[in-house]
C-alpha cells in the first residue's frame, strides 16, 4: 500500500506542477456523484455465472489549468466505489483513482475531456445480507483505464458532468481460476463539481 499510494501522490504531484507552469488559467474544486458500475468479462468456463452491475459513489478533488481559451488539462483524485453482483451477493471494489484528462473547451458552457486514469485498489469486499469478506487477495491491486466524458458548466460555479471510464487490465487477480476468468471495471460516472478557486471561462480580451 505505502508504494502506490507513493506513486499515485508522485503522479498528482507532478501533474499540478506541470499544470502550474503552463497553464494560463488555474481553477480547482471538488467533485462527487454516482458511480453505474458493471463489469466486461472474458472466460472459456461453461456454467460461469455473469455478474450484473452495482451502484456506488465517487467523491474528491480536480485541478484544471487552461493552455488557451479551447485547450487544457485536468488532473483528478478520487475515492471510487465500484464492483458488481453475483446472484444476491455484491463484490465491492474500492479504489483511490487518479485520472489525468485533456481538456477541449468547446464553448464557455461545455467541455469535453479524455485520458487515462489509473487506480489503486484500497478494499474489495464480498458482501451478502449476513456477512463480509475480505476477498483483497483475488484481485489487484493496480488498475488502468480510458476515461471518456463531458461536463456542462452551469452559474455559481457549479456544474454537471457524465463520464465513462472503460477498464484496461482484468482486475482479477491471474491466479484466480486458473486465469481462465479475466474482468474489466466499466462505470458510467454522473457528477456534481463546485469550482472552489480559478475561473474556467475563457479570458475577456
Amino acid at each position: 500500500m505505502p508504494t502506490m499510494t507513493k506513486i499515485l501522490s508522485v503522479w498528482a504531484l507532478v501533474a499540478l506542477c506541470v499544470f502550474s507552469a503552463y497553464g494560463q488559467r488555474m481553477s480547482a474544486g471538488i467533485r462527487a456523484g454516482v458511480n453505474f458500475s458493471h463489469i466486461r468479462t472474458e472466460t472459456d468456463l461453461i456454467g460461469y455465472s455473469f455478474p450484473s452491475g452495482r451502484t456506488g459513489y465517487h467523491v474528491g478533488y480536480f485541478v484544471t489549468a487552461m493552455f488557451s481559451d479551447i485547450f487544457g488539462a485536468q488532473g483528478e483524485m478520487l475515492y471510487s466505489s465500484v464492483g458488481y453482483k453475483v446472484r444476491s451477493t455484491a463484490h465491492k471494489l474500492d479504489y483511490l483513482v487518479v485520472p489525468l484528462l485533456f481538456r477541449y473547451q468547446s464553448s464557455p458552457v461545455l467541455s469535453v475531456h479524455v485520458g487515462p486514469q489509473i487506480g489503486y485498489l484500497i478494499s474489495a469486499k464480498l458482501k451478502s445480507e449476513d456477512d463480509s469478506e475480505d476477498i483483497s487477495n483475488g484481485h489487484k491491486g493496480f488498475d488502468l483505464g480510458l476515461a471518456v466524458g463531458a461536463e456542462a458548466h452551469l452559474p455559481f460555479a457549479l456544474g454537471i458532468s457524465a463520464r465513462y471510464v472503460a477498464g484496461l487490465l482484468n482486475a482479477f487477480d491471474n491466479d484466480l481460476l486458473g486465469g481462465r476468468v479475466k474482468i474489466y471495471n466499466q462505470v458510467l460516472q454522473l457528477s456534481v463539481t463546485w469550482t472552489l478557486s480559478g475561473e474556467l471561462k475563457p479570458d475577456d480580451q
